[in-house]
């Protein structure tokens, strides 16, 4: 398809938002980037905006040695997949780490943990652009803290923390005072903690905090004051390493996936429309389960999970297929020893990435980094079409969009042998034209041509070197003369073609 450079209609911009549906739902993920942390032993992950610029970034807290001396790695995104290691001093062993904007000045904020022998507290860090960090409150906390978690439980807009405490102290609440700084805690029963976790299981719109322990899960229903009460509980006699809340059924309540262990057991519990949680289903994986995350990795509005297995060194996939079901596993191999994950949209594509820190034994530890080749379909059908007499004509592309790959554009339910053209836009311009909407840019056009008998047409194309580039796209919209119609034209769908 050779476009031409024959000018169209001036038309007034109007921003216009559209919807487009994939035709695609796959997921995949290839390993990008490695960077080195400069500690070892990470345990946790968490992602946010520490300089300011845009960028999600990665905090790895590495526990360092037995003798305490760790550090959190804050890896400043400088443009996906190259990150500016910047470390931070914790005075310990830093076990759990949480990013969020605790003073609203709109840097992400760090929180941290230091568990194990050195030191047992929870420590603030508030960000002052640039990537650097202001050391603030050290609160205290129970023994060995090792996990936490950011959210408003008492509904003042300050956002709170919930630290997970392994060998006394259970769950501690420290509510916030939107200045970086904490209140003292409030202590919730359990012991053994392994992980937390904040949600609404019960869909009452107030936060509830869950945490697992050596023998499952439990959730504290969150009362919107910063109180809670003691409510679910998940039995499964086995180690349970960490947990995650998210709405894996769409029924508006936080549903619970919690990993074992030892035993290689994934369990998804879901929350019941009377309250509490159902009976959780079992899913078999492989390895020691070191972490949980839910997130829609492939762009289908259902939320998937991905769990990591440190001595199988993988983290495995299980999309969602909706009502709360998950899919076979989906494995990607990762270097030696993964441990904690972070899933966040470290490219700034739109769609999210696996970041996970790897114990690495006898080496250097890295970050690796797994682009999101999934998603973002090849094809997808973007704004709305143009009625005509014979109603709204369908414009969909066919074929990989590789360079020099064969691909197809096929348009039906056009107007009979109607003349025709096809706009062509390296980007979207969505303005008003006759009743309807001119997705592409006018970067080019591709005219002289004809609809079939039926209303249809077909143009085979090799996709061209010039949009080999991932992230690449290229617009297209038919529009034809249409007597019949009111406007006298009509227009397709646009459409959409991305090189992944």
């Amino acid at each position: 398809m050779k476009p031409t450079n024959t000018p169209l209609i001036a038309v007034a911009v109007f921003v216009f938002s559209a919807s487009a549906n994939a035709q695609s739902s796959a997921v995949s993920f290839a390993l990008q980037a490695t960077p080195d942390l400069s500690s070892s032993s990470p345990f946790d992950t968490a992602s946010g905006d520490f300089d300011g610029d845009g960028r999600r970034d990665v905090a790895v807290a590495c526990g360092g040695t037995d003798s305490g001396f760790g550090v959190v790695n804050v890896l400043l995104n400088d443009g996906y997949p190259n990150f500016d290691d910047k470390s931070l001093s914790t005075g310990g062993a830093p076990w759990g780490v949480c990013a969020a904007d605790f003073d609203a000045d709109g840097l992400d904020d760090l929180a941290v943990v230091n568990g194990g022998s050195s030191s047992s507290d929870v420590r603030i860090f508030l960000s002052q652009g640039g990537g650097t960090f202001a050391v603030g409150q050290t609160l205290p906390s129970g023994s060995f803290p090792l996990a936490l978690k950011s959210a408003d439980f008492d509904e003042d807009g300050d956002l709170d923390l919930a630290v997970a405490c392994n060998v006394s102290g259970g769950l501690k609440i420290y509510l916030g005072g939107g200045d970086g700084t904490f209140s003292a805690p409030l202590s919730l029963a359990g012991t053994h903690l392994t992980d937390v976790a904040v949600g609404d299981v019960d869909g009452d719109g107030h936060m509830d905090v869950a945490f697992s322990h050596y023998d499952g899960a439990k959730v504290y229903r969150g009362n919107g004051d910063g109180t809670f009460a003691s409510d679910y509980v998940l039995g499964t006699g086995q180690v349970t390493e960490a947990i995650a809340l998210g709405d894996l059924n769409g029924d508006g309540k936080d549903d619970l996936v919690a990993v074992e262990l030892y035993s290689s057991v994934m369990r998804v519990a879901l929350s019941k429309p009377s309250g509490g949680l159902g009976l959780s289903a079992q899913y078999p994986l492989v390895g020691d389960l070191r972490e949980v995350e839910i997130a829609d990795l492939n762009a289908d509005g259902l939320l998937d999970v991905a769990v990591v297995s440190e001595s199988h060194d993988r983290i495995s996939v299980l999309l969602g297929l909706g009502g709360g079901a998950l899919a076979t596993k989906i494995d990607f191999s990762t270097p030696l020893q993964p441990r904690a994950l972070a899933v966040d949209d470290l490219s700034g594509d739109g769609r999210p990435e696996l970041a996970v820190a790897c114990r690495n034994f006898g080496e250097t530890p890295p970050l690796a980094c797994f682009t999101n080749q999934s998603g973002a379909p090849e094809w997808s059908l973007v704004g709305p079409a143009l009625p005509g007499s014979a109603g709204a004509a369908v414009w969909t592309g066919t074929g990989s969009l590789q360079a020099g790959a064969s691909v197809s554009f096929s348009l039906t339910g056009g107007a009979a042998s109607a003349p025709a053209l096809v706009v062509v836009g390296l980007s979207a311009a969505n303005l008003p034209l006759f009743g309807g909407l001119l997705v592409p840019a006018n970067d080019g056009l591709v005219t002289g041509l004809t609809l079939g008998a039926s209303g249809a047409l077909a143009i085979p194309w090799t996709w061209p070197t010039s949009l080999s580039a991932s992230g690449s796209e290229l617009y297209t919209q038919v529009w034809y003369i249409d007597l019949g119609a009111p406007q006298l034209v009509a227009a397709s769908n646009g459409l959409l073609g991305r090189t992944l």
